[in-house]
């Protein structure tokens, strides 16, 4: 060791605290695979590859530690499996998955504006695309007679209306 190096060592940390600050500690055994390692400090237990593992590991035991004393339940949920279509939970009447298939126009008059789904067996879980149709909203409601809902309604007379 020269001179400036010594000065250097002396002026930042002192001799024995530089010492101390690269200490190189003695192999031990990894006390997961037994393997031996050198350890990186004074508490190390496990060797390069098992630290890797044991730290992913702690944190998810930490996690579920936290969940129970909130008083959530640990180890209940999907687990992100929730399944597609019919066994997807946000499943209700397939209108999604027609999405993907509807065309661009109105299969009957062949307008652009206000395109929907119709079930042609008018059954809402039937989502099998033989059962679908694009139509517009205009169709749609002659297709449902919708027209029959207003029969019978008329209007208020002008002379009725509070001034």
């Amino acid at each position: 060791m020269n001179l400036d190096t010594k000065i250097l060592k002396s002026y930042t940390f002192g001799i024995n605290q530089w010492e101390s600050f690269m200490r190189v500690y003695a192999p031990r055994q990894c006390t997961q695979c037994k393997s031996e390692y050198l350890p990186t400090g004074p508490a190390a237990k496990y060797c390069e590859f098992c630290s890797l593992y044991f730290q992913g590991e702690n944190a998810r035991k930490g996690t579920q530690e936290h969940k129970r004393r909130q008083g959530k339940l640990v180890g209940v949920g999907s687990g992100n499996a929730q399944g597609y279509g019919v066994t997807h939970h946000s499943y209700k009447t397939g209108i999604g998955i027609f999405q993907r298939f509807m065309k661009v126009c109105c299969e009957r008059c062949g307008s652009t504006k206000f395109l929907c789904v119709h079930h042609i067996d008018r059954n809402r879980k039937n989502n099998v695309s033989s059962n679908l149709e694009t139509v517009c909203k205009r169709c749609h409601q002659i297709e449902h007679e919708c027209w029959k809902a207003f029969e019978g309604v008329t209007t208020i007379p002008k002379g009725s209306r509070v001034k």
